[in-house]
């Protein structure tokens, strides 16, 4: 057997290997966990497999079908365990190779993935992009799965910048594919998606109903990453009026997120039970939440997660009366939310630093940023809007305690 013979064999044995580990992990219950140590037991080798298939690509149709293969073999645990900059790099090879051999199938599924990676790296632009793309070949293939994914990542991508009801028209397209296809952990994805957009339309009855079946569903199919996020999803929820509920509801989650790995998200949440403690005046320990899940954000170069921990140190800081510390934070987040074009995080960050300048007595600064922040919440339907309006029309007499307590509430 010659070198070439050899290094092919490897790539194939461990996109073998990659494609078991994926599958132990959508199984569920113990299964997910055989899965995850296989992944992690197995990952450098994987690695070097699909290392070998990428160099042999050009000289043999084979490599190149293999390369092809490597990522949509181990698609959820790339996207739980891989870096998004690394999986793009293995996404794009894929892509190319898919291209080579004329396979559209593969081509449309690595552009679906390079928009959610895009996404994650807070390109929203290029992810609508490439999800329209995906949209158009999707529909020329008369391919129902892929068209559904691509119109739920649409509707993540339009919740980023802040359009609640296109994104929930999306998500409801979305939600009737899978349905008619009968893909339960799909179901549960875009029922959660729905589920967050009643929330952001103050609609939060509705909203828990939605996480509830999203939640029966994650728990019946073993999907222990979503079960997490719909935990996190419903807790967001209660902390607007019982930050002891949302509490337990994100520890639960926590256990979950830690179990399987999950930085990004383990983040996320870490920011969250910050934010409640220091509601409930556990201000020191809010700021431990904090500091920590700034740490895994940018390890994990995660700035959109960056961006919101940035500003819920903000928060907190505001809450020691350290203001303009807080104006460092907030301006800091700014920069990143303008970077991703996240609209709705734009607006927070704009009226937070609104609130901080009155406070410092900086009045046409705060009315500058005030008005700025108005602009986008009038455009993306925030209910904040009327409560900044208000504040706006009423500045030099009117108490900024319940428009702050506002702002908290709509930035969970």
């Amino acid at each position: 057997m010659n070198v070439l013979d050899a290094q092919l064999r490897h790539a194939s044995h461990y996109e073998k290997v990659l494609r078991d580990a994926n599958g132990l992990y959508i199984e569920g219950g113990e299964a997910l966990q055989k899965g995850l140590q296989l992944f992690d037991l197995e990952w450098s080798n994987i690695q070097a497999g699909q290392s070998n298939a990428v160099a042999l690509s050009s000289k043999s149709d084979e490599a190149a079908r293999i390369c092809s293969i490597y990522p949509i073999a181990g698609e959820y645990l790339l996207a739980l365990r891989q870096h998004p900059r690394e999986h793009i790099t293995w996404l794009e090879s894929a892509l190319g190779c898919a291209r080579a051999l004329g396979d559209v199938e593969a081509v449309a599924k690595h552009l679906l993935n390079l928009g959610v990676e895009h996404m994650n790296l807070g390109d929203i632009q290029g992810t609508i992009k490439l999800q329209n793309e995906v949209l158009s070949i999707a529909r020329n293939l008369r391919d129902k799965g892929i068209e559904g994914k691509a119109l739920g990542n649409l509707g993540r991508a339009f919740m980023i910048l802040g359009e609640t009801r296109q994104a929930g028209n999306y998500y409801r397209e979305a939600l009737n594919i899978v349905r008619e296809l009968g893909d339960r952990r799909d179901e549960e994805i875009w029922l959660g998606n729905l589920g967050e957009v009643n929330h952001r339309l103050g609609e939060n009855d509705m909203a828990i109903e939605l996480f509830q079946q999203a939640l029966a569903i994650a728990r019946e199919v073993g999907d222990k990453r979503n079960e997490g996020f719909l935990l996190v999803d419903m807790g967001n929820v209660y902390a607007d009026h019982e930050p002891n509920k949302a509490i337990e509801l994100y520890s639960q989650a926590l256990k979950i997120i830690r179990e399987i790995g999950d930085q990004r998200q383990e983040a996320s949440t870490l920011t969250n039970l910050g934010l409640l403690h220091a509601q409930l005046g556990d201000r020191t320990r809010a700021l431990e939440y904090h500091k920590i899940a700034l740490e895994i954000a940018r390890g994990l170069n995660d700035r959109l997660g960056e961006g919101i921990i940035l500003s819920n140190l903000g928060i907190a800081y505001t809450d020691l009366g350290k203001l303009r510390q807080a104006v460092k934070f907030y301006e800091k987040a700014l920069a990143i939310f303008r970077e991703a074009g996240d609209r709705r995080s734009e607006g927070n960050a704009l009226w937070r630093i609104s609130l901080m300048f009155n406070k410092l007595g900086a009045q046409d600064q705060a009315i500058s940023y005030g008005e700025a922040a108005l602009k986008i919440f009038k455009l993306i339907e925030s209910p904040i809007a009327k409560v900044v309006h208000q504040q706006l029309t009423k500045w030099h007499m009117a108490d900024t305690s319940s428009a702050e307590e506002e702002i908290k509430n709509n930035e969970r």
